[in-house]
């Protein structure tokens, strides 16, 4: 039997958008199916491992993305009350409503998640340097029951306590149509009355921009223009 040496008749695979550019349209059906099937596997996860991260001119990433509302665009207070759960397992419930007059720091996130988990330990040294000034943390867990809250909690020596948004999402839906929590983490700063200042879209990397951003809407004052 003759061999074949020739790299002529070698088989190379093709990359996978040659064929959706060969003319054939199921080639191109097939790309495309397997190019959706990819990008759903990353949306659905709901994890901004590389992090929702933004791609600089030199190639590097920028972990966490931060969105300030200027208080006269700030047009609907957020609000919502859901069961939430401390590090200790006691459960109460959180009413946004009721701490108004403070600036609340929303966190959502999941035990799972390995940015969740990176950033974990600056929200709690943020948290504990504010606690003593009109300044209250929630987190939101989107995936998880209250045993690995408390779990995630006691590794983490979390303090703050966290809402279990898993069954009817009543919190995530409260923010929805503002600045909308597409995947986790993401950390939302309210002013003193309800609205989005500030969102942060991925892993928070720096104790000293969560630090100052909170600083800075809790220094807002009545005079300036909100919305309704």
């Amino acid at each position: 039997m003759r061999r074949i040496n020739s790299r002529r008749n070698e088989y190379r695979p093709r990359h996978p958008a040659s064929l959706c550019l060969s003319g054939n349209p199921r080639n191109c059906v097939l790309f495309s199916v397997s190019l959706l099937l990819v990008l759903s596997s990353v949306i659905l996860s709901g994890c901004f491992y590389s992090d929702t991260q933004t791609q600089t001119d030199s190639g590097e990433y920028l972990a966490g993305v931060v969105k300030v509302v200027a208080p006269e665009n700030r047009v609907t207070r957020v609000k919502f009350s859901e069961k939430a759960i401390d590090p200790d397992g006691q459960e109460s419930t959180y009413n946004s409503v009721s701490y108004a007059g403070k600036v609340q720091v929303v966190n959502f996130w999941y035990a799972a998640c390995p940015p969740c988990r990176e950033e974990a330990p600056i929200l709690e040294e943020v948290w504990s340097e504010f606690k003593t000034q009109n300044v209250q943390f929630i987190g939101v867990n989107i995936r998880d029951n209250a045993d690995v809250i408390k779990a995630f909690a006691r590794k983490f020596k979390i303090t703050f306590p966290s809402i279990i948004d898993v069954q009817n999402a009543s919190v995530r839906l409260a923010f929805a149509g503002q600045i909308p929590p597409n995947g986790v983490p993401v950390t939302y700063v309210l002013d003193k009355k309800g609205f989005i200042a500030v969102r942060i879209l991925g892993r928070i990397t720096s104790k000293s921009i969560l630090t100052t951003l909170i600083r800075d809407v809790s220094a807002e004052t009545d005079k300036k223009t909100y919305g309704t």
